[in-house]
């Protein structure tokens, strides 16, 4: 009877007052940039490789490089994306089909030539909840030799998923583990940092950047994964610089007695110092 006051409630208490004050790492930008290069002409080289031997080897790397790419890219959680299905891929709708004359002619051209060079594929993601992985052009293409070449490799016809594991398993591959891998092998500064957690609070994080709207961060959280008030309160970090450089703006204008200068601007077009 008493566990709310006397067990939960102090457990929670001690597990808040841990994260404050704490130092959040989070990946480096220039890391991320040469692990994606590093990745990509790995997948060009192992398609290659693939294409000419037809060997398990070359098949397990391959898949190794796209399992990355396509966490790295979507941001994905690690086992959703390895958990991507022969079925599901090849039954991905067609953008062209779907899409009503409305939507199309709302599109700039911009646009419409991202959404005839990406595809989507629906998968299940934390609770059953249906999340996008979006494919680019070298994907697609590197995907469907890894399904073509699946039998001379070695690779179950009982396995469903494309990033099978070997021989006789009907398992999938372990996301996280290649994608630290690849960290390893790509040579970075941080590698630790860059996890699937990590990244989704990355871009969580540097999307406060941008103006998005009510409805664009949505969309985004939904990307993700998860609802807007899961991505605003546990994925996005940094808050102590928004403190310092965006609302401290606010309280320096009430301190200075400046508010009426300012009426009707945003928080970017206060300029205190007025140069």
């Amino acid at each position: 009877m008493e566990w709310a006051s006397r067990i939960s409630s102090n457990a929670l208490n001690t597990l808040y007052s841990r994260k404050m004050n704490k130092t959040q790492l989070l990946p480096i930008t220039e890391d991320l940039l040469k692990l994606n290069t590093f990745i990509i002409n790995s997948i060009k080289m192992y398609k290659e490789r693939l294409q000419t031997f037809s060997d398990s080897e070359s098949w397990k790397m391959l898949a190794y490089c796209l399992l990355a790419r396509i966490i790295l890219f979507n941001t994905r959680r690690s086992g959703e994306a390895a958990r991507l299905t022969i079925d599901s891929y090849n039954s991905r709708p067609q953008w062209s089909e779907q899409s009503t004359t409305e939507l199309k002619n709302s599109l700039t051209p911009f646009e419409v030539k991202l959404a005839e060079r990406l595809a989507v594929v629906e998968i299940p993601g934390k609770r059953a909840k249906k999340v996008p992985v979006l494919l680019t052009d070298e994907v697609r293409v590197a995907l469907d030799l890894l399904i073509s070449k699946r039998t001379d490799c070695g690779i179950s016809g009982n396995n469903p998923y494309i990033f099978a594991c070997s021989k006789n398993s009907t398992q999938s591959l372990r996301g996280h583990d290649y994608l630290s891998k690849m960290c390893k092998l790509a040579d970075l500064r941080n590698p630790e940092l860059i996890t699937a957690t990590k990244l989704r609070k990355y871009v969580a994080t540097v999307c406060q950047v941008f103006d998005l709207t009510e409805t664009e961060s949505d969309w985004l959280a939904r990307h993700l994964g998860h609802d807007i008030r899961v991505h605003r309160e546990f994925y996005r970090l940094h808050e102590s610089t928004v403190e310092l450089t965006k609302v401290s703006k606010l309280l320096m204008a009430v301190d200075e007695g400046k508010v009426s200068t300012f009426a009707g601007k945003s928080l970017a077009d206060i300029d205190i110092d007025g140069k």
